[in-house]
């Protein structure tokens, strides 16, 4: 049981870090807001990390 504790806590921490539960939470958002037959495409795992790097690392990151 400890074992099996561990092991969804490694899991769920590694789906943190690279961004599946990043992507997972996205999907059941805009499933959420728009349903499952609205005509809205979901955009695939890669097309989402590459918008959201975009989003992150674009523009003007100073203080000043």
């Amino acid at each position: 049981m400890r074992l099996a504790r561990c092991w969804q806590g490694l899991r769920t921490w590694l789906a943190w870090l690279n961004g599946d539960a990043a992507y997972r939470a996205y999907c059941r958002q805009h499933l959420h807001e728009h349903g499952a037959g609205c005509g809205h495409r979901l955009p695939t795992r890669a097309e989402f990390f590459r918008s959201e790097q975009d989003r992150r690392w674009s523009g003007i990151r100073r203080c000043c």
